[in-house]
């Protein structure tokens, strides 16, 4: 399985560990459980329901999504609230640097302030990865907004 293919006029952002420092600790109530191979339904509905319009659909079947799910360099991760689905992200990791692949709320769930948790969240395995820079590539022709909340949130 290889990396989401990066558009054209794509812009790179990276956050060093020594640049980390949480805007807002993830809450109680949020918690990032990483799928297993057992997951591979879940795993298709979190990246359908949360990326739409956000990244390109996975058309993969249950043998794509295995192998993705097993790979111990990719971290796909299902986020909850009091128990509820409310999104996901999805890190991979080469040598010291971890890539966000997706990271995004559940349509219902955007809006109300759970962003910061999970970018948090999200930095935080990362780095547990082992990753010394996160990286992130958001598509071209992405909100100015997105682009400027993330270097708010320290990428550059």
């Amino acid at each position: 399985m290889s990396q989401i293919e990066l558009e054209a006029g794509a812009v790179s952002l990276e956050l060093g560990r020594d640049g980390f420092y949480p805007r807002i600790r993830t809450s109680e109530e949020m918690e990032a459980v990483r799928l297993s191979s057992t997951a591979i339904q879940f795993a298709g509905f979190l990246w359908h329901a949360a990326g739409q319009d956000c990244w390109p659909a996975r058309h993969w079947s249950d043998a794509d999504w295995f192998e993705r799910l097993c790979n111990i360099e990719v971290g796909f991760y299902g986020v909850s609230c009091r128990g509820e689905p409310v999104g996901l992200f999805e890190l991979s990791k080469a040598s010291e640097v971890v890539r966000i692949e997706a990271i995004g709320l559940l349509p219902t769930y955007r809006g109300v302030g759970l962003a910061q948790g999970l970018l948090t969240t999200a930095l935080e395995k990362g780095f547990a990865m082992g990753g010394q820079v996160i990286r992130v590539f958001p598509p071209a022709g992405i909100d100015q907004n997105v682009l400027a909340w993330f270097r708010s949130q320290g990428f550059r």
